[in-house]
């Protein structure tokens, strides 16, 4: 099976452009009369609790829909160095307003 992990970088205006789009999309179907038969991508299909289950037990992982792989290794980036200054107490400010 070939992998279908892919990444995807979007914007938020693209996306707000995407829910826009698709909340257009449904309000002219709610108010079309036609009976036509509404086709499911397969892709996007939402997997029941049973399908969900025996996918995981036969190990077929890779067929769950919008499931990240998660690497084992922890972050090796070093941490980043605190910028901003140390709080004050709140007695600290009722002192410096005195």
């Amino acid at each position: 099976m070939p992998d279908r992990t892919s990444v995807y970088s979007i914007t938020v205006d693209e996306a707000r452009e995407y829910e826009q789009s698709r909340g257009s999309v449904a309000s002219a179907s709610a108010t079309s009369t036609t009976n036509a038969p509404v086709e499911v991508d397969e892709e996007t299909r939402i997997l029941t609790f049973a399908e969900l289950k025996e996918l995981i037990e036969s190990g077929k992982v890779d067929q769950i829909p919008n499931n990240k792989v998660i690497p084992e290794a922890i972050n090796e980036a070093p941490p980043s160095q605190s910028t901003v200054g140390v709080r004050k107490k709140p007695w600290e400010l009722a002192d410096s307003q005195s």
